[in-house]
């Protein structure tokens, strides 16, 4: 009898939860609150629009299935661009000992970025697509439309490949842009674990443009992922892993100052969307954690059991396609991404492909795979380049002739690639730099990135032999 009463119980308390659940979905969508940038701005300048609704979502980060916004951006000459919104989450940063500290502010929202590319007055309105809610549609606003004004700004302006020369990279104005700088890449760049976060890049983008550098690259890999399987006491972030689908607020924080700072020093950013090291079969913990820790693997929950099927499942390209469109949403506004990278060395040897399977086998996946993903960016950001790289600079010449990859790329690691075709020793990089960039230039008319290079790769056993 008891048994019976507390399933009674039970099964009026799920109704009621349901009941209020289902009360929230179907609740009218109102807009609450907005803000914008101030009316005027230069051109290349970044405009911010704050929108604040009167419902949340339980993944607010599912715009196929919860909540999408989108913003169409009319330009003075009557160019349409559609920018979507991201979900945004406001922290405040101090430094104990050695070790960034996020803290939460509460000044959350749906925001939206847009640089103008043209001098005059733009007129945009937002569209919010409640999908819980069968897919019901607020305009905002619901007449008429927002305005502000771009002016005239010295800003040499985006880099894009070269119009006299597609073999080069220069500025919208026609000026040349030679990129030279470092790889960034958190803890494994500096041997710290990257835990003071933001302050370290604060000292290392100041040190660079001091130097005169103006490239860097970021990799969201390797305890700064925007989505990972959740560890609290791992990373000073690690706590805001929540697994596939959902994106880690403080590193997104992270990324915003780090763009910030790049843009007022002049410092443009290769920014890579996954890196191998994060689909490899090492099974331990941070910093030699693989496909284990991947959310994409179906044992985190996600939709494929290895690297092999993550190229070709269906649903694996719909996150990824997600994850595509909030990192354009969130950062596509910037001038200072030189060019987004698909992947760093996708054919990497360790890669967690599968029994029976391995990079060459899956080839003419990787290169369909290519063909989507960039295509899918180009249309959501046609102003900025895209590009991938391998570890093996002779391996698949067919993704370089894809339409949407802007600019090859080459890495160069002596202890690794001891011999290049037969022709240089181990250790003659300027030699063998030389080569590859001549052979390249041969074979595709696109400008040319050397990514990665150094002459000792490997640790103090190779210090002795620079």
């Amino acid at each position: 009898m008891k048994s019976l009463i507390s399933r009674l119980l039970l099964l009026a308390w799920l109704g009621f939860v349901h009941q209020g659940l289902g009360e929230d979905t179907r609740k009218k969508l109102e807009v609450t609150s907005f803000e914008q940038t101030i009316g005027v701005i230069k051109r290349l300048d970044k405009h911010v629009a704050t929108i604040t609704l009167n419902k949340s979502w339980e993944n607010p980060y599912d715009c196929i299935h919860q909540i999408e916004l989108n913003a169409y951006f009319r330009s003075p000459g009557g160019e349409i661009s559609k920018v979507p919104g991201f979900w945004y989450e406001g922290f405040s940063r101090s430094l104990h000992g050695n070790t960034e500290h996020l803290q939460a502010t509460q000044v959350n929202g749906w925001k939206f970025r847009f640089s103008p590319m043209a001098t005059g007055e733009y007129r945009y309105h937002i569209e919010i697509i409640d999908h819980e809610n069968n897919h019901s549609t607020l305009r905002y606003p619901t007449e008429g439309f927002l305005t502000f004004t771009s002016m005239p700004s010295s800003d040499k302006g985006f880099v894009a490949v070269g119009k006299t020369d597609p073999k080069y990279l220069e500025y919208e104005d026609g000026s040349p842009y030679i990129g030279l700088g470092h790889n960034l890449l958190g803890w494994e760049w500096s041997g710290s674990r990257n835990t003071a976060g933001t302050y370290d890049f604060d000292r290392w983008l100041d040190r660079m443009s001091q130097n005169k550098a103006n490239m860097a690259q970021f990799d969201f890999c390797e305890g700064d992922q925007l989505e990972w399987t959740r560890n609290p006491t791992e990373l000073p972030y690690s706590s805001s892993w929540q697994g596939l689908g959902r994106y880690n607020q403080k590193v997104a924080w992270k990324m915003d100052h780090i763009i910030s700072k790049a843009e007022q020093l002049g410092i443009f950013f290769r920014l890579c969307f996954s890196h191998w090291e994060d689909f490899d079969d090492e099974r331990k913990d941070f910093p030699h954690w693989g496909w284990n820790r991947n959310p994409y693997n179906s044992a985190n929950g996600g939709p494929v059991a290895n690297v092999t099927e993550f190229f070709k499942d269906p649903a694996a390209k719909d996150h990824y396609k997600r994850y595509l469109r909030y990192i354009m949403a969130r950062w596509g506004y910037s001038k200072n991404i030189l060019t987004y990278e698909l992947w760093n060395e996708v054919d990497a040897p360790k890669m967690a492909w599968g029994e029976g399977h391995d990079y060459h086998s899956n080839q003419r996946a990787i290169l369909d795979w290519h063909r989507e993903m960039s295509g899918y960016l180009k249309q959501l950001d046609p102003h900025h380049l895209i590009t991938t790289s391998f570890a093996d600079n002779l391996n698949q010449p067919d993704v370089w002739q894809l339409p949407n990859i802007d600019l090859t790329t080459i890495h160069r690691y002596p202890h690794f690639n001891q011999w290049l075709d037969g022709k240089f020793e181990q250790f003659e990089v300027e030699d063998c730099l030389t080569y590859i960039i001549q052979k390249r230039s041969k074979s595709d008319s696109k400008p040319l990135l050397i990514g990665e290079f150094t002459v000792s790769p490997h640790g103090k056993s190779q210090t002795h032999q620079d």
